[in-house]
């Protein structure tokens, strides 16, 4: 059974997303289970739970005050997740630049400013080392996504965006445009 990508990382930069996205899986089925809890209460009951359901004070509550708790907490990780995950590049990240054109990749690899080779739509990187992708497009916008490795980038014209992955194994990830940038995407 293939498992779906973008939930199984293979490098630190994409373990803290995908801990996010389970995160996120768990609140959204903990909220439906208490809608679900909620309404058949209030649809079914009699007596003095029809009482306790219809009060005021627990729609305050549960309506307003507990979303608002639960999407703050939510917040507050999701920025410190984002935090860690777009550090800036160090010096000692391999460098490579892919610019985005319509429709295929132009790579990149780089030493300071100096091209040492060029590629077209593949990328090799070394396992357990930290790659600072600069992001360009020639064209119009693209968004860069190795979902395994880490979170999407997109790529505007006329801006450079950089975005650090790292491979902690070896293997094949296949990454995409995320973004529609013609008929022959």
């Amino acid at each position: 059974m293939q498992s779906i990508i973008a939930l199984d990382p293979a490098g630190p930069f994409a373990q803290p997303l995908s801990d996010l996205s389970w995160l996120l899986i768990a609140a959204m089925f903990a909220v439906l289970i208490a809608v679900i809890g909620f309404t058949v209460a209030a649809v079914f009951a009699r007596g003095t739970l029809k009482r306790i359901v219809g009060r005021p004070g627990l729609v305050v509550v549960g309506g307003l005050i507990f979303p608002a708790v639960v999407l703050s907490g939510l917040l507050a990780w999701s920025l410190g997740v984002t935090d860690r995950v777009m550090a800036r590049a160090e010096p000692t990240d391999l460098r490579i630049r892919v610019t985005g054109e319509m429709w295929w990749w132009r790579v990149h690899y780089l030493d300071g400013e100096r091209v040492l080779f060029e590629t077209a739509n593949e990328i090799r990187v070394p396992v357990g080392r930290t790659v600072a992708f600069e992001l360009q497009s020639a064209d119009v916008i693209h968004a860069f996504w190795i979902p395994q490795l880490g979170g999407k980038m997109d790529m505007v014209p006329g801006r450079t965006n950089t975005l650090r992955l790292q491979a902690d194994t070896a293997g094949v990830f296949r990454g995409q445009c995320t973004e529609f940038c013609g008929a022959a995407h």
